[in-house]
């Protein structure tokens, strides 16, 4: 990692209109890749902090039946068993690696950095590994 990443000198300068054209879901250049980009840290500017925001408002408007909780758990990087796997996929940027069906259940992997969770028939995270 770079020191000007760290510093998030490298963060793309974000307005409340230029969030609306990112795309939705995961990956690189939708809205859960630059959420995760500009997640606050140890060496967060005023800047990123602002994209941050920025970026965290329009997932909410995007998703207006989001919890509190959820959004503050998509906003800190954070899974937990019984989340949504929409959110989930968001919070780590993960992709689905997997898909198994079987005995009338359905069973996905997601795998996001070093990090995997499984959701089931309800698409919801049963089982993570950080």
């Amino acid at each position: 990692v770079s020191a000007l990443s760290i510093l998030g000198a490298c963060a793309a300068p974000y307005t409340s209109e230029s969030v609306k054209s990112l795309s939705n879901g995961t990956g690189y250049g939708p809205i859960c890749y630059a959420l995760e980009s500009n997640r606050p840290g140890d060496y967060t500017s005023a800047e990123q902090l602002k994209n941050f925001e920025l970026l965290k408002a329009e997932y909410k408007r995007r998703n207006p039946k989001i919890s509190r909780g959820n959004l503050d758990r998509v906003a800190k990087g954070l899974v937990f068993v019984g989340m949504p796997e929409k959110y989930a996929a968001c919070a780590w940027n993960a992709e689905m690696i997997s898909k198994s069906v079987g005995y009338g259940q359905v069973s996905k992997q997601w795998k996001g950095g070093s990090s995997y969770f499984f959701t089931d028939h309800r698409n919801r995270v049963t089982y993570y590994s950080t």
